[in-house]
């Protein structure tokens, strides 16, 4: 079985399982920024502010971090 779609079709056929299974696009994520207590809300379930900031921020030293002793 053979199925002809034109590319316009193809990318909202895309855009709509995209959608769907909950990517968004680029444009939206770009700038985001989030604080330490809402990344660890988030990505550190059992950990606190502190904990992200004992074990990831003072070791790795990450260069998005602005002021990594505020």
């Amino acid at each position: 079985m053979q199925v002809a779609l034109d590319e316009t079709s193809m990318i909202e056929l895309i855009d709509q399982v995209m959608k769907k299974r909950g990517y968004v696009p680029e444009e939206q994520i770009v700038g985001r920024t989030i604080n330490v207590q809402e990344f660890a809300k988030k990505y550190c379930k059992p950990h606190g502010q502190a904990w992200v900031k004992r074990n990831i921020l003072y070791v790795f030293k990450p260069d998005w971090v602005s002021n990594i002793h505020p």
